[in-house]
C-alpha cells in the first residue's frame, strides 16, 4: 500500500459554534489532500451551518452526535456514558466505511475516539490538545478506557500536564502552527489618519472584551481622534445575558464620549473586516496557540497581546524572520492589562506591516503537514512500519 493513495483520517470536531477546529482544519486539508491524505470531517447531523471554507462538502460526513459535557460527569451522569458510547460506535462505523485506520479528536470528544478506537479492530486514536484547560482527570478517565495510541499538543505547559499521564506507549509530538489564508487587500476605510485597533473573539468573560473597552478609553484619554476601534463579534445566547449587562452599556458610554468604535458581527467571517487592522488586540485570560493571531497576522496586522503562552510562541518563531519588526508585541503582566497594552500603543502609526508575508513563511503548511503525516504513518499503514518499509 502506498502512503499518498489511500488510509484517510477521520476528525471529530465540535459542533460548528466552535470553528477554531474549523479552521484547524481548513488550513491543512489542501495540503494534506495533495499529499494524498484525505481528511474527512465528522460533524453534528442536527447542526445548521453552512460547512466549512476551503473544505468540499463531500468530505463533511453528518452524523448523530452530541456536544460533550465533559468527563467530569462521568461518574454521576450514566446516562452522558451511554450516550458517549453509542456516539462512538457511529464514529467507529463511519471510520470503516471510509477505509480511516486513524480517528482525530479534539477536546470533549477525545473519549469518543478512545470508545471508537478500543471498539474497532485497527483502528488508532490521535488525541491533540490545544489547551492546558482541559481537566487533568479528563487524561485520567481516558486512560483507563484506551490511552490514545497519539498524542499531539501545541504548548509546553500542555505537554507537561498530559505527557506524564499519557505513558507509553503513546507517541507524542508538537502541532506546528499553520497560516493558509488568502486576506483580501485592504480598502483604506479608516478615515484620515486614523490608526485601525481591532478586537475579534467569540464573546464570553473569558476573552476579556472588558480590558479591551478599557484600553480603548485610556487611548483615547491619550491620544484623543487618533484611533479607530472595531470589535468584531459573535455573542452565543448563553452569553447574551452577560453581554448586555456586563458590556453593551460600557460601548454606548464610549460612544457617547464620541469615541469611533464600531461594534461589527462576525457570524460571517472576520477576515473581511480584519484586513482594515493595523493592530489586533488580545486580551484572553487563557488561550492555546490562538487562531486569531494567525488571522491577525494572515490579514498584515501586528498583534498587541497580553503575555500568554501560545503569543509567546508566535513571537518567538517570528522573530528571527521579523528581523528588526516585532510582529507580536506582548505586554507585561500588571494589576491592569490595559496600561500595558497601551503602553505598547500609545507611540503607534498607521501602516500595514506586511506580517502575513514573513508570517506565511514562517508559517507554512507544508512543514506542519508533513510532520504530522510522519507521526501518523505507522498507525495509517502498520504493515510497512512493521516490515521497515
Amino acid at each position: 500500500m502506498s502512503a499518498g493513495t489511500s488510509s484517510p483520517l477521520l476528525a471529530v470536531v465540535h459542533p460548528p459554534e466552535r470553528s477554531g477546529l474549523h479552521t484547524f482544519w481548513a488550513a491543512r486539508w489542501e495540503g494534506l489532500q495533495e499529499a494524498g491524505c484525505s481528511v474527512y470531517i465528522a460533524v453534528p447531523s442536527d447542526a445548521d451551518f453552512d460547512g466549512i471554507p476551503g473544505i468540499p462538502d463531500e468530505y463533511l460526513r453528518p452524523i448523530e452526535m452530541s456536544r460533550p459535557r465533559g468527563t467530569r460527569e462521568l461518574a454521576s451522569n450514566a446516562r452522558h456514558l451511554l450516550r458517549v458510547r453509542r456516539e462512538a460506535d457511529r464514529v467507529s462505523a463511519l471510520a470503516n466505511a471510509l477505509g480511516a485506520r486513524v480517528v482525530v479528536t479534539h477536546g470533549p470528544h477525545f473519549l469518543t475516539g478512545a470508545l471508537a478506537a478500543r471498539r474497532s479492530e485497527g483502528l488508532a486514536h490521535c488525541l491533540l490538545v490545544h489547551s492546558d484547560m482541559a481537566p487533568a482527570v479528563s487524561a485520567r478517565v481516558l486512560r483507563a478506557v484506551r490511552s490514545p495510541d497519539l498524542a499531539g499538543y501545541e504548548l509546553p505547559s500542555t505537554t507537561r500536564k498530559f505527557a506524564s499521564v499519557f505513558a507509553p506507549p503513546t507517541k507524542t509530538f508538537r502541532i506546528r502552527p499553520v497560516l493558509n489564508c488568502a486576506p483580501r487587500p485592504p480598502t483604506n476605510d479608516r478615515g484620515p489618519n486614523k490608526i485601525v485597533v481591532g478586537f475579534v473573539a467569540a464573546l464570553s468573560p473569558r476573552k476579556r472584551v472588558d480590558i479591551f473597552l478599557g484600553l480603548v478609553a485610556e487611548l483615547e484619554r491619550r491620544r484623543p481622534g487618533d484611533f479607530s476601534f472595531r470589535v468584531i463579534s459573535v455573542v452565543a445566547p448563553a452569553q447574551r445575558e452577560w453581554f448586555e449587562a456586563e458590556i453593551e452599556p460600557v460601548v454606548k458610554r464610549l460612544r457617547s464620549d464620541g469615541v469611533d468604535l464600531a461594534m461589527i458581527d462576525g457570524s460571517g467571517g472576520a477576515q473581511a473586516h480584519m484586513v482594515e487592522f493595523d493592530y489586533l488586540v488580545v486580551t484572553s485570560d487563557h488561550e492555546g496557540l490562538p487562531n486569531v493571531i494567525m488571522e491577525g497576522l494572515a490579514a498584515g496586522a501586528t498583534v498587541v497581546t497580553r503575555h500568554l503562552e501560545g503569543a509567546v510562541m508566535f513571537s518567538e518563531l517570528l522573530q528571527p524572520a521579523a528581523a528588526d519588526r516585532y510582529l507580536v508585541m506582548l505586554a507585561p503582566e500588571e494589576p491592569r492589562p490595559e496600561l500595558a497594552l497601551a503602553d505598547l500603543l500609545e507611540d503607534a502609526g498607521a501602516g500595514r506591516h506586511h506580517s502575513d508575508e514573513t508570517a506565511r513563511e514562517v508559517f507554512s503548511p507544508s512543514l506542519a503537514n508533513s510532520e504530522l503525516l510522519e507521526n501518523l504513518r505507522p498507525f495509517r499503514f502498520p504493515a510497512q512500519s512493521k516490515d521497515g518499509h
